[in-house]
C-alpha cells in the first residue's frame, strides 16, 4: 500500500494522481452535504457533473487509450502529444456544441434543477475537461511521473477550494460553475503547451488511422462501456421523479476509488508493454495482480461492514440511505480486478470490445427496469453489478478463443475466489445488521 505514495514509476504515478482526484470529490460531497447548502442546490451540482461527463467521458477515456496504442513505431512522442492534442481540442468543441444542440432533450427532465438554467456553462465545461483530460497521459509519455501527481493535486485542490468558496461564502450556482471552468483550464492550457514542439511535425501525423484505428472505436467502446452509470442516473430520474432520491444515489452510486483507479493505472500502464511483447506483459500482470487483490478486496470488505454506520456520520443523516446504494456498487470489485480487455486494447480488438460493451448496456437497462420495480434505486445498483459483470465475461471467453493468454493468466484463481466469498459474506453481514439500525 506504501508503495502507493512513490510517484516513481509510470504505474504509481497515474494510480497516485487518481487517489488524490477521487480524495479531493470526496471532500467536495462532505463538504456540500455539512455546509448547510440545500438538497436542491446540491442535486444541481450533481446534475450539473452528470451531464458535464455524460458528454465527455467516451473521448477522455477512449481517447487516452487511443494515444497509447499509438506508442512505439515511427512516430515520435512530439508529434503524438500535438497529433492528438489536435483531436482532443476538436473532440471537446464538438461535444460542447453537440450539447448545447441537444441540451432541449437531454435535460427534460421530471424534475426542475434550476442549475441547468444556464446551458453554456456546461457547455464550456465540456470544451476545457475534453480538452484537458491529456495532461497526465502526455506527462507520461515524457516520463515525468512526478509531474503528473504536482499537476493532479494542484487542479483538484484549487476545485475544493472552489466549492468551499460557493459553500460558506458565496452560494450562487452559476459563479461556482464558472469557477470550476477556469480551474479545468489550467490542464488544458498545460498539455496545449506540451504540444507545441510536436507541431513543425504535426502535418506527418498518421490522423486516417489514429482516428480510424484507435481514437473512434475507443472512444466509442468507452462511450458504451460507460453508459451504464449515466443510464441508471436518468432512470433514476424519471422513475423516482425526485430531485432528493437523485442527490441520494449519485452519493452512493460511486465504487470504491482504489479499486478504479488500480485496476485503470494498472490497466493503462500495460498496454504499452503488452503491445510490444506479449510475454513481458503477462510476467508484469501476474506480478501486480497479487497486489492488487490484496489492495483492494480488504478495503472493501472493511468498507462494506462500516459504511452504514459511516454515511450518516461523514454526510448527513440525510444521506444515510446512501450506504446501501454504495455497498452494492462496492461489488463492482469483483469485475473490477478481472482484466481482459488490457490484452483486447494491446491486440486492437476494437469490435470484441465493443460487442461487450453492448451487451453491458442490454443487461443493465433490461434489468435496471425489472429490479426498480422490487427494490428501488437499489434494483438499479444491482443492475449495474450483474451488467458489469455480464461485459467482462464476454471479454474473457473473446480472449480466451483468440489470444495467446488464458483465463487462468488474467487471475489468481485461490486468492480471488477466496476474497469474494468473504465480500459477498461481509454484505450479508451488513445487510442484515443495517435492518436494526
Amino acid at each position: 500500500m506504501f508503495q502507493l505514495l512513490s510517484a516513481k514509476s509510470d504505474i504509481n504515478s497515474l494510480q497516485l494522481s487518481s487517489i488524490i482526484r477521487f480524495g479531493m470529490m470526496w471532500c467536495i460531497y462532505m463538504v456540500l452535504a455539512w455546509s448547510g447548502v440545500g438538497m436542491a442546490d446540491i442535486a444541481d451540482f450533481e446534475l450539473f457533473l452528470f451531464t458535464a461527463n455524460l458528454f465527455a467521458f467516451a473521448f477522455i477515456n477512449g481517447g487516452k487509450n487511443a494515444i497509447l496504442n499509438f506508442v512505439g513505431g515511427n512516430i515520435s512522442i512530439d508529434s503524438l502529444i500535438s497529433g492528438s492534442l489536435i483531436c482532443f481540442l476538436a473532440s471537446g468543441l464538438m461535444m460542447g456544441t453537440l450539447f448545447l444542440m441537444a441540451a432541449g432533450i437531454l435535460v427534460d427532465f421530471p424534475v426542475d434543477f434550476s442549475g441547468l438554467d444556464y446551458l453554456h456553462l456546461p457547455a464550456l465545461f465540456i470544451v476545457v475537461l475534453i480538452s484537458g483530460a491529456t495532461l497526465d497521459f502526455f506527462l507520461l509519455l515524457k516520463k515525468k511521473y512526478r509531474m503528473i501527481v504536482y499537476q493532479s493535486i494542484v487542479v483538484n485542490l484549487l476545485m475544493l477550494l472552489m466549492v468551499c468558496w460557493y459553500a460558506f461564502i458565496h452560494q450562487e450556482l452559476a459563479q461556482l460553475f464558472l469557477s470550476l471552468i477556469a480551474v479545468m483550464s489550467l490542464p488544458m492550457l498545460a498539455a496545449i503547451l506540451m504540444g507545441i514542439p510536436g507541431l513543425n511535425t504535426v502535418l506527418r501525423f498518421p490522423f486516417g488511422p489514429f482516428l480510424k484505428d484507435s481514437f473512434l472505436p475507443l472512444s466509442l467502446f468507452a462511450l458504451l462501456g460507460g453508459l451504464a452509470v449515466f443510464i441508471d442516473g436518468y432512470l433514476v430520474l424519471f422513475l423516482t421523479e425526485s430531485a432528493e432520491e437523485f442527490a441520494i444515489f449519485r452519493y452512493g452510486a460511486r465504487e470504491l476509488p482504489l479499486s478504479v483507479i488500480l485496476a485503470g493505472g494498472l490497466t493503462a500502464a500495460l498496454i504499452p508493454s503488452l503491445v510490444q511483447s506479449k510475454e513481458e506483459g503477462k510476467i508484469r500482470l501476474k506480478k501486480e495482480l497479487r497486489t492488487l487483490y490484496h489492495q483492494v478486496f480488504p478495503l472493501s470488505i472493511i468498507l462494506i461492514l462500516v459504511s452504514p454506520i459511516l454515511f450518516p456520520l461523514v454526510f448527513t443523516p440525510d444521506f444515510a440511505a446512501a450506504a446501501g446504494v454504495f455497498n452494492i456498487y462496492l461489488l463492482l470489485v469483483i469485475s473490477r480486478v478481472l482484466l481482459p480487455q488490457t490484452f483486447l486494447y494491446a491486440d486492437k480488438r476494437n469490435k470484441a470490445l465493443i460487442g461487450a460493451a453492448l451487451m453491458e448496456i442490454i443487461i443493465n437497462l433490461v434489468l435496471s427496469i425489472l429490479l426498480y420495480q422490487y427494490f428501488g434505486i437499489y434494483g438499479i445498483a444491482w443492475a449495474s453489478v450483474f451488467a458489469y459483470l455480464g461485459g467482462k465475461v464476454v471479454m474473457l471467453i473473446h480472449v480466451k478463443r483468440n489470444s495467446v493468454v488464458s483465463i487462468r493468466e488474467l487471475l489468481i484463481p485461490a486468492y480471488y475466489l477466496g476474497y469474494v466469498a468473504l465480500l459477498l459474506l461481509a454484505y450479508l453481514i451488513s445487510t442484515l445488521y443495517t435492518v436494526w439500525l
